[in-house]
């Protein structure tokens, strides 16, 4: 019987399930505090909810403009923001990223 996944918190403070892969793991907990700015955010959004999914490879040519692309698709990552199949190994260029399903609570502040 496998192990549950430890967990960060991510958005709303709800626990995000760290893949299994330890390497992916020690890879994207440094940017659990990588701040992202809302213009990076929302251009990534706006793609991903475009073409679907992307590389990372596309999200890292969205993020061009960024000083620190990796940093911030990392962070979004942990942060729930967009999901990455990590569970088969650590990010590479083909992985690919989709935008997270919203959370009930997402939906509710959207209503107000």
């Amino acid at each position: 019987m496998p192990m549950p996944s430890p967990a960060v918190a991510g958005r709303d403070g709800e626990p995000w399930p760290l893949p299994n892969c330890q390497e992916a793991r020690d890879e994207l907990l440094p940017y659990a505090d990588h701040p992202v700015a809302l213009h990076e955010r929302v251009l990534l959004l706006a793609c991903l909810d475009e073409y679907g999914s992307l590389p990372v490879t596309g999200c890292l040519h969205v993020l061009r403009e960024s000083a620190q692309p990796v940093a911030v698709l990392a962070a979004l990552i942990v942060k729930g923001v967009i999901v990455a199949d990590l569970d088969a190994g650590p990010l590479d260029p083909w992985t690919r990223i989709r935008r997270a399903e919203p959370t009930a609570t997402d939906w509710l502040e959207n209503r107000a």
